[in-house]
């Protein structure tokens, strides 16, 4: 039986990928056709069949970084000398980041004493005991890296090119439209909502909210864009928010500020912020690409410019009347997490806006007298002030004892790490000169790397305890301080109070809860 084990490691991502086709640029670098290949190589070697071969594979992951789940598990098990030769197709399949791959093969997979092999390089590391892999192979790296780099400035110019000429790429279409079922990058209406999206548009310049229109969409029983993708088969992947996929004036308002449904495409709304790494960012409308006429309209450019100025004349009509009410409004319904709407009446009430798009709701509850809340908002946190007051001075000296052992602990923790750092630079003097062998180095390095790693993991604890307990300290004097301010108010003052309170939640039941700010140094407060 072998006692040795040979790991193939594959790799493909969409830097092989045909930027125009999205076919496979070359056959060779498909996951099958690397297998064969290293397949081929370990049948034609006799010196490798004493190795029992376990294979791994990346499949859609860069090579511009080392962050893959199969390469982790791959030098996982290199590190605990459970694999003793790994085999690739070429040098780019490992990795195209040149300061790391270098530090791969010149020093962490010779310290586990990991054969590499890759076969279009002619590289095997047996070949090159004692010494680096040469300039050859440094130029190798160099050129995937940049190979890497290049192919990004090429992909972004490409996304740009196809989209100036106003192409539609994505699975499916939006809301009111479709991809041509013959051509993929064209977009045909769905005549099923045709009429939806122009009586929705017609709604909004006749005068109605978007709240009204829909209440109106959910009376009439049109289904919602989520249900309507649902029921033709299409794939969702956003949060969904309600799960009866109904009409909230959100869904009303994105269709009326769509331009696409002039017949415009616009794409170039986002980009990524760095090679290799999918976060992206958010780009000004002046960097948009926008090209007219790419598919139908179902709208004129006249309506929606009607629309637009109907939406933002009621925007600040709104936020002029309703400005000062609406910014010390702490009140939010506990079921959908909507801001509470004052009801006007001789003694105002807080109602949930849920109730103006669905009947029915079960926020419809919500109906309660606005001057009582705030009394029992204050009269809660009055109590809870005066609780934490009473038992601050205690909860002060169990953190301050607290952080006096953790330093101690962190003080112990870096004067050993320190030592075995210094006898690491010692033992390999030691092993370049020839006085410790080869095993018995890599055998010391292993026993240390491994109780640095250990230390390293425990300091991180540390230091993480450390700050959360410097951050509890910071809270309790945020928290007097607080609860100092509370005890001296009078009345409910929204203004004064929300720097202490993010939000309150107010349930049908009548029960209600409190959400400090962070910077209060308060917990949550819960009161019926």
């Amino acid at each position: 039986m072998p006692d040795k084990v040979l790991a193939f490691y594959i790799r493909l991502s969409s830097e092989d990928r045909d930027l125009k086709t999205n076919a496979l640029k070359n056959e060779s670098n498909s996951v099958f056709n690397q297998r064969r290949l290293l397949q081929d190589y370990y049948d034609t070697h006799e010196s490798l069949h004493g190795y029992k071969v376990i294979v791994f594979c990346d499949d859609g992951v860069t090579g511009t970084h080392f962050d893959r789940p199969k390469f982790d598990e791959l030098i996982e098990m290199a590190r605990n000398q459970e694999i003793h030769c790994i085999m690739v197709k070429d040098l780019s399949r490992f990795g195209r980041n040149f300061l790391e791959m270098g530090n791969y093969l010149e020093l962490i997979l010779p310290l586990y004493g990991v054969r590499f092999i890759s076969i279009n390089d002619a590289f095997d590391s047996d070949d090159y005991l004692g010494v680096t892999g040469g300039l050859e192979l440094a130029l190798r790296n160099l050129i995937n890296n940049m190979y890497s780099r290049d192919l990004s400035t090429k992909v972004r110019s490409a996304f740009r090119t196809r989209n100036l000429r106003g192409e539609y790429w994505g699975g499916n279409g939006f809301y009111g439209y479709q991809v041509h079922p013959h051509n993929k990058k064209r977009l045909i209406v769905d005549e099923q909502v045709r009429d939806i999206i122009v009586m929705i548009f017609e709604s909004c310049v006749a005068g109605m909210t978007t709240s009204e229109i829909a209440q109106m969409l959910n009376d009439m029983g049109i289904p919602s864009p989520l249900e309507h993708k649902r029921r033709n088969g299409g794939f969702y992947n956003g949060v969904v928010k309600e799960e009866t996929g109904i009409w909230l004036k959100g869904a009303v308002r994105k269709i009326l500020t769509d331009e696409r449904y002039t017949g415009k495409m616009i794409t170039n709304t986002r980009e990524t912020e760095e090679v290799g790494k999918p976060k992206m960012r958010s780009l000004p409308r002046d960097q948009w690409i926008i090209v007219p006429g790419t598919h139908e309209a179902i709208i004129s450019e006249e309506l929606f410019r009607a629309a637009q100025n109907a939406l933002q004349g009621r925007i600040r009509n709104v936020n002029k009347n309703t400005a000062g009410n609406r910014a010390n409004n702490l009140f939010v319904c506990g079921c959908c997490g909507r801001k509470l709407r004052k009801n006007p009446a001789k003694e105002p009430h807080l109602v949930c806006p849920k109730n103006d798009s669905i009947k029915g709701a079960e926020c419809a509850g919500i109906f309660v007298n606005q001057a009582h809340i705030e009394q029992a908002v204050l009269q809660m946190l009055r109590e809870q002030s005066r609780s934490f007051l009473e038992q601050h001075c205690l909860m002060q000296a169990c953190i301050d004892k607290k952080l006096s052992s953790i330093q101690t602990e962190l003080d112990a923790n870096t004067n050993m790490t320190r030592r075995l750092q210094s006898r690491k630079a010692e033992l390999y003097e030691q092993y370049r000169a020839g006085r410790i062998s080869r095993e018995k180095f890599a055998d010391i390095q292993k026993t240390d790397s491994e109780k640095l790693a250990r230390l390293s993991c425990r300091a991180e604890e540390i230091k993480r305890l450390l700050v959360e307990h410097y951050e509890s300290r910071g809270n309790l004097a945020a928290g007097k301080r607080t609860a100092d301010q509370i005890i001296l108010l009078k009345d409910y003052d929204p203004e004064i109070i929300r720097n202490f309170v993010e939000r309150v939640r107010v349930y049908p039941s009548g029960e209600i809860e409190i959400d400090m700010r962070t910077s209060s140094g308060f917990a949550f407060v819960t009161a019926s």
